[in-house]
């Protein structure tokens, strides 16, 4: 859908700076009958009609990117903004004690994890064994493995 509109605007400034070339031709007396020096100046005209076209096209293609790319920046931000600000909201709310900021908080949480790595959780050791479990019961059920009792 990008590259269609891309394409489309592109198109549309194209046909544009050829439009006011070929209006330009006419108003110089194009009825006239074309001698060779008349000849050379509208193969002069046509390469200046040509440039302008593609430079037309160019200036669009580049109005569209950094259109698109200012966009993707605004929204990038945005969602990030947001991201931090519930992820702040919930930190306080869900591990912050009375009284405690968010800067408080976040120092006594680091300072805990710190203190005991996840190695050492009786907490994570019983998760991962149960998680281990329900992974071999389930190696078993598809034929992976072998069960033990054959």
């Amino acid at each position: 859908m990008k590259k269609t509109l891309i394409l489309l605007a592109m198109t549309l400034t194209g046909l544009a700076a050829h439009a006011q070339a070929a209006d330009s031709l006419r108003q110089q007396g194009q009825a006239q009958q074309l001698s060779n020096e008349n000849k050379q100046i509208m193969e002069k005209e046509k390469l200046t009609v040509l440039e302008s076209i593609a430079n037309g096209v160019k200036d669009g293609y580049l109005h569209i990117e950094n259109g698109v790319v200012k966009g993707y920046k605004t929204l990038e931000n945005g969602i990030v903004k947001g991201f931090t600000s519930v992820n702040d909201t919930l930190t306080v709310k869900l591990f912050g004690k009375q009284g405690e900021t968010l800067e408080e908080t976040k120092a006594r949480l680091q300072a805990r994890t710190k203190a005991q790595p996840a190695e050492d959780n009786p907490i994570v050791q019983e998760s991962l064994k149960a998680t281990q479990e329900r992974v071999k019961e389930a190696r078993e059920q598809a034929g992976l493995e072998k069960k033990e009792a054959e």
